[in-house]
Order: structure tokens, then sequence, then C-alpha cells
């Protein structure tokens, strides 16, 4: 990303999906999966990731991490005081 309107751009994405993804972006060889926690005031507050090598990150592996750092992700919302609005990204 080397300008605003793209970062902008990118921002947006992350935000209408619920998670980010770095795929090889920082490390060549590394993948890595990013899910938000969310306070009382539904802000994010904190983050959760899984990281891995790209060569191992096949789509089965990518689909147990989202399922995995969705329902951990959610639970934590729940506790920071979210309440019973969790993770409004599905």
């Amino acid at each position: 990303i080397t300008d605003q309107p793209e970062y902008l751009m990118v921002l947006k994405e992350v935000r209408d999906r619920g998670y980010a993804v770095n795929d090889g972006e920082s490390e060549p060889y590394l993948t890595c999966v990013t899910y938000p926690v969310f306070g009382y005031k539904n802000q994010v507050i904190a983050a959760l990731s899984l990281i891995g090598l790209r060569e191992l990150f096949g789509t089965d592996m990518e689909e147990k991490c989202h399922e995995a750092l969705k329902d951990i992700t959610r639970k934590a919302s729940g506790i920071m005081g979210q309440g019973l609005c969790l993770n409004r990204r599905e």
C-alpha cells in the first residue's frame, strides 16, 4: 500500500469483512489472520491473530483458523463487556 486512497480502500475492505489477512506482505513465507475483540462501547480494544507458514496454510487450515478466531474473539468480546451485541460480522 503506497498511497492514502489505497490504504483507505483496504481499511474499508477489512472493516466490511470483519477480519484482516496478511498473506506474505510482511514476510513472504508467512500468512496471518487477525480478528478484533470489541469492548462495551462496541469499539475494537484488542485483536487476536494466528500466523503460519504460507506453504502449510492451505484452504483447510485457513478455515480452521477463521473458525477458531471467530469463536475466541466472540467470547472475549462478551467478557470484555460487549454483552449481547457480539461480533456483528459473520
